[in-house]
């Protein structure tokens, strides 16, 4: 009998939260299980504990730096996960990768997080 590889979890990430800061319009959504507004890191699980970081509309995992591209944020308005350094663009999931294009609120751009994982709509 052939294992179903569909079912596997391949790739964990952490979400670490920037210190508090005064954030407008800022709070925490219970539906989608994000401070609104606050900045975040996603942190790959792996022992290297490399974050996320936008290279022109691809992600790419790469060491911890201070740049605005490895800075992400849940936009309550637009229910997207947008980078601080390309403030047009949020995640989007097409073809099973994940890139940054333009905001447009499609099912493809919404997630949610349980806690543990990242859900698309």
């Amino acid at each position: 009998m052939r294992e179903n590889r569909n079912t596997e979890i391949h790739q964990q990430w952490d979400i670490l939260y920037s210190p508090w800061k005064s954030v407008p319009r800022s709070g925490y959504s219970k539906v989608w299980g994000m401070y609104i507004n606050r900045p975040f890191h996603i942190q790959t699980h792996m022992s290297s504990g490399r974050y996320l970081d936008y290279i022109s509309n691809r992600l790419v995992v790469k060491t911890p730096n201070e740049r605005k591209t490895q800075e992400f944020y849940f936009d309550y308005i637009t229910r997207t996960i947008r980078c601080k350094g390309y403030n047009n663009y949020a995640l989007d999931i097409r073809n099973t990768f994940v890139y940054g294009y333009t905001v447009n609120s499609y099912w493809y751009q919404l997630f949610r997080f349980d806690g543990t994982y990242f859900n698309n709509q």
